[in-house]
């Protein structure tokens, strides 16, 4: 279920089918909600323990997401599609001024 669940947010954001580039997405951020899940649990055993480190399969994940996420902005820059992040790249503020990459 989880599966299908982020083919459906990695092609409604991203317009990608699952393969290729929607497979690395779709593959790092299931990797980061596991993740962090674990994380989460970790946290709620301690209670007290401050700042959780973040693994090295997030780190991981992490990193796969935002290089697959801004090789896709900078694709969709020249060419914008029908979905969520061409959206927001189109998107102006009130003085005209394009929305900044973060």
């Amino acid at each position: 279920m989880m599966q299908l669940t982020l083919e459906i947010v990695v092609k409604t954001l991203f317009d990608l089918d699952f393969g290729g580039d929607g497979q690395r997405v779709t593959q790092a951020i299931g990797t980061a909600i596991e993740q962090l899940q674990s994380s989460n649990r970790a946290y709620l055993r301690s209670m007290l323990g401050g700042v959780i480190p973040m693994s090295q399969p997030f780190q991981a994940a992490r990193a796969q997401l935002r290089q697959s996420v801004d090789e896709l902005i900078a694709r969709r820059r020249d060419n914008l599609g029908d979905d969520l992040l061409s959206r927001l790249i189109a998107a102006r503020d009130e003085n005209g001024q394009p929305m900044a990459i973060e």
